[in-house]
Formats: structure tokens, sequence, C-alpha cells
């Protein structure tokens, strides 16, 4: 089982320790400034990220060429419309 005490994830934020004393608009900004950070770090992993849904995608839909694929895997119900015209 997983220590949450050594996960980075699971560390005190120095950005947002003292969030209970905030006001509502602080808050909200913090929280937005906080997921922002989290675009900027995916953001590099992107082709990693793609390379791995399409690995699954290809597992559950062996036949299907990209986009085709992705759609069907991710999106079953706008494949299933349109093949159904």
């Amino acid at each position: 089982m997983t220590n949450l005490h050594t996960l980075q994830t699971e560390q005190v934020n120095p950005r947002t320790q003292n969030i209970d004393t905030y006001s509502c608009l602080d808050i909200a900004k913090t929280m937005n400034a906080e997921d922002a950070l989290v675009a900027q770090a995916v953001q590099p992993e992107l082709h990693a990220i793609a390379q791995i849904m399409s690995m699954a995608a290809a597992r559950k839909q062996p036949s299907l060429p990209e986009p085709e694929l992705a759609r069907a895997v991710f999106y079953p119900q706008i494949s299933e419309s349109r093949s159904r015209g």
C-alpha cells in the first residue's frame, strides 16, 4: 500500500496553507492559479499521453485507424451516431 506521506501530491502546499483565511475572491484566484499549474505540467507530456491513449484504444479496437480509433473508443456515442448517418 502507498504511504500518502511520501507522495509529493499529499504534501502541504505553501501557496495554500492559509487559504482558510482568504476572502472568497482570493480563494477563487488561488484555486485558479493552482489549476493553471496542472495544465503547465501536463503540456510537455501530451505526446506521451497521446501515445498511451492510442495504445489503449488500439487494444480495444485494433482494426481502426486514427482518428476513427480515438473517436470510437473515447467518444463512442458520437462514433455510433455518425455510422448510422
